[in-house]
């Protein structure tokens, strides 16, 4: 996998969060993405809660490899889906003073 992403030339993949703002109603966080030397930006919605003494972000997208100039990922008779879907899920404690 690391040789198919030419790892020695693009050794990492970054999302740095740009803003957050609400469109109709749905949180949306738009992020940089940078993978395989090229950057692309990603809404993403996402919610938001507080549960007891802890905040809990989360949210999910779909991304295309092949939009990063990577070509279908094959092995012997398998092929690797180029849709992937990305989620995250951040926690945090709320201090309370």
């Amino acid at each position: 996998m690391l040789k198919w992403m030419e790892h020695q030339i693009h050794p990492e993949a970054r999302f740095e969060m740009v803003s957050e703002m609400k469109i109709d109603g749905k949180r949306i966080m738009t992020w940089n993405f940078k993978m395989y030397g090229i950057a692309k930006e990603l809404k993403i919605p996402f919610t938001f809660a507080i549960k007891e003494d802890k905040f809990v972000i989360e949210g999910n997208c779909l991304l295309d490899y092949r939009d990063f100039s990577l070509s279908v990922l094959r092995f012997l008779f398998l092929k690797v889906k180029p849709i992937l879907r990305i989620q995250f899920h951040f926690e945090g404690s709320i201090i309370r003073k």
